[in-house]
């Protein structure tokens, strides 16, 4: 009975009203994109010209409930012309997702959430199953014991080519992970291809993602 009850008034707190949403705020990273957008569980910053997201952002759960894994993409209801399934159809690359699936399973309406088109950009299948499967749990990792803020995002060169109808491909993704009770901040930032290196050679400085992304983190 005692498990049923902790189990309402977790699923209670996390309900779908937009209210739910953390105090992610403060923590919003500077914008170079057209529209940000506040979902349930994480919010977005969204380029159509690149037809990508521009960076996600969301607090880390180390509560899991195992929600069944859903592997329909669809269309976000709050942006439209958006990449589609389309788009990815034989172009050997991965829907890779920026805020991961499996970090949302604590509640379905935020695993849906995280299967928005908006939330995915190509990236290479070694990359996405590989290095950056890696540094997914390295982040779950650290959860264990730490209360922490997620931002992940892309870069996209000007030269860059696409996919389907103009979505183009990021030549690098990053990850920049804070910790609320430490106020420590830790930085990655890896090419968008096959590595085999450990996760500590793409450790970066904060300073210098924000010369490169032109965003400034706070």
């Amino acid at each position: 009975m005692k498990i049923i009850i902790l189990l309402f008034l977790f699923q209670s707190c996390y309900s779908n009203n937009n209210d739910t949403l953390p105090p992610l705020k403060s923590y919003y990273p500077t914008t170079n994109a057209d529209t940000i957008v506040e979902h349930n569980y994480y919010t977005i910053s969204y380029s159509f010209k690149k037809k990508n997201p521009e960076w996600t952002i969301y607090e880390y759960n180390n509560i899991d409930l195992n929600i069944e894994r859903n592997h329909t993409f669809s269309e976000d209801p709050k942006i439209k012309n958006t990449a589609t399934n389309k788009d990815y159809l034989k172009s050997n690359y991965d829907k890779g997702h920026l805020v991961p699936a499996e970090d949302m399973d604590f509640n379905e309406k935020a695993m849906d959430e995280s299967f928005y088109l908006s939330n995915i950009s190509p990236q290479n299948p070694q990359f996405n199953r590989g290095v950056w499967k890696k540094l997914e749990n390295y982040i779950r990792h650290l959860g264990k014991t730490k209360e922490l803020i997620v931002i992940t995002g892309s870069i996209i060169p000007n030269n860059s080519k696409s996919i389907g109808s103009g979505v183009k491909i990021p030549s690098h993704f990053y990850k920049v992970i804070y910790d609320k009770k430490t106020k420590e901040t830790i930085c990655f930032l890896i090419p968008n291809k096959s590595s085999e290196q450990d996760l500590g050679k793409f450790k970066i400085k904060l300073m210098e993602l924000e010369n490169t992304t032109k965003i400034d983190f706070k």
